[in-house]
């Protein structure tokens, strides 16, 4: 298959999640509050780029996302990563993980960002702690991510030392080819590295299970504030639910008992 859209997303979904081995499933697949994380942001991206799962045969995609099963994945995240190049957009290409649960503002933001070059992830990025959540690239930079791909460490050394963090380590090699030592070898670059400070976040390890439910809670509340029941004008029955976007209604109201479309009612306080 090759991408033949001006976007083209790519979702890494080939780990091996060895710290995440006692599950009955591939990561990827962790159900919050009933929707799989890689089903998830699969439905984020919507129709906004066409969009590619790299997974082995285990995940069951949808026809919205193909899935791109590679004979060799490599020892870590960069080596599927590599071998999507057919796949990449014409005009940008956005990297995202399968492991990570996406806020819709984090989502919005990575496509909103037109930039040349850019990492997004947590503010406490270093070495070897914080979580690069997201690459999104134009068709200009994306010489420079091949160059770094074929240069960075994590693929030339395969080693414990470097299970995991493995777009973190991109970002390095990538700020390192650019010689930016005014900000540090292991300090991100503003120019190219963007925070998410939000409830986004990644699964790698058990503890890391524990954020499921305070993530279920946040589904809950945000499903709460975004729905209202309103009075049918016609009927007179409490049958039409609002979807609402900044206090107003995001799409046209029907009511389930009459069948009535009330497009512009009023937010019901």
């Amino acid at each position: 298959m090759t991408g033949s859209f001006e976007s083209a997303v790519i979702i890494l979904a080939q780990g091996r999640q060895e710290r995440l081995s006692h599950l009955t499933m591939p990561k990827c697949l962790l159900p919050v509050r009933g929707t799989p994380l890689l089903h998830r942001t699969v439905e984020l991206v919507g129709d906004r780029a066409s969009c590619y799962v790299i997974a082995s045969t285990e995940v069951v995609v949808g026809p919205r996302c193909p899935r791109e099963t590679l004979r060799q994945p490599g020892s870590c995240v960069l080596d599927g990563l590599a071998q999507t190049t057919h796949l990449w957009g014409t005009e940008r290409t956005i990297i995202l993980l399968g492991d990570v649960f996406y806020s819709d503002d984090a989502m919005d933001r990575i496509f909103d960002d037109l930039g040349g070059l850019v990492f997004f992830g947590t503010k406490d990025l270093s070495r070897t702690h914080g979580e690069v959540f997201a690459l999104s690239f134009s068709r200009t930079a994306s010489f420079a991510v091949i160059k770094a791909l074929g240069e960075v460490l994590c693929r030339q050394e395969p080693q414990p030392d470097y299970q995991g963090g493995h777009l973190r380590n991109l970002l390095w090699q990538i700020q390192g080819s650019y010689q930016l030592g005014a900000y540090g070898k292991w300090t991100p670059d503003k120019r190219f590295y963007h925070v998410i400070d939000d409830h986004t976040t990644d699964f790698d390890t058990p503890e890391d299970l524990d954020k499921i439910p305070a993530l279920e809670k946040r589904l809950r509340q945000t499903a709460r504030q975004n729905k209202v029941v309103h009075k049918c004008p016609k009927c007179g029955s409490n049958r039409i639910l609002v979807m609402l976007l900044n206090d107003r209604e995001s799409a046209p109201a029907v009511c389930d008992v009459c069948g009535h479309k009330d497009k512009f009612c009023e937010f019901a306080k």
